[in-house]
């Protein structure tokens, strides 16, 4: 699996030092982000990509702190993986790679929950986690209106992916707005992802959502820190 690296608005920050991990198919460049490591029918064939990824991205995030770039690194962790001991002891093994000193640098965002997903579930896919990060964010179904679970084991935030939604441009004010009120109502902070046009941007400075990214904002880059591609027609 290959990488790239988006850049993430945070609110109220102007400097960018904040990145979020974009695996790349190598055998379909044009398949990028969390679809590369979705479940499908082989959890092993995943954990093993999201491994690579995790492998990658670290050592791109311990080579920008070599260099004095205090970058933080969104990475994808795909919860079903998580779930199963074979895979998930895949995972961990991945994750003792990372430098200790980098640990604060280092966010999970956990992806592709089962549905009816139960607190014995989350606490589960969360445990694992606990022992290599700070913090940790979690991508629930855009459709959740109880994120108590979330809050209850200490997620600090949830993310919503607009280039994943299959859904009208008429509604997307809609889905943004139930989503942002679900994690409002459960001190959740709101990363809104993929921002792709400005009326979607403005309803995230709106609701002063704590994070944004999208092509709309910033290009990708091949390379983590640095000084980041802002879209012109972005203020």
């Amino acid at each position: 699996m290959a990488v790239i690296y988006r850049p993430v608005r945070l609110h109220g920050q102007e400097s960018i030092n904040t990145y979020r991990c974009l695996p790349v198919s190598e055998q379909d460049a044009s398949l990028i982000g969390k679809r590369t490591l979705l479940n499908g029918k082989n959890v092993s064939a995943v954990a093993e990509r999201n491994c690579s990824v995790l492998r990658e991205a670290f050592a791109d995030l311990e080579s920008a702190h070599r260099k004095g770039n205090g970058t933080r690194l969104i990475v994808p962790i795909n919860a079903r993986a998580l779930l199963e001991t074979e895979t998930s002891t895949q995972l961990v093994l991945t994750l003792k790679q990372i430098d200790k000193s980098l640990q604060k640098a280092a966010i999970p965002e956990v992806f592709d929950f089962p549905q009816n997903l139960s607190m014995g579930a989350l606490e589960t896919i969360t445990i694992p986690l606990l022992p290599f990060f700070d913090y940790y964010m979690a991508m629930p179904s855009p459709d959740t209106q109880n994120l108590v679970n979330f809050s209850n084991i200490n997620y600090f935030g949830v993310s919503l992916d607009l280039e994943a939604l299959d859904c009208p441009p008429e509604k997307m004010n809609g889905v943004i707005t139930d989503f942002w009120a679900a994690a409002t109502k459960r001190k959740l902070k709101l990363y809104i992802q993929g921002i792709n046009d400005q009326e979607i941007e403005k309803i995230a400075q709106r609701y002063e959502v704590f994070a944004m990214d999208g092509p709309f904002i910033m290009k990708d880059s091949q390379f983590l820190g640095g000084e980041p591609e802002i879209n012109p027609d972005y203020n």
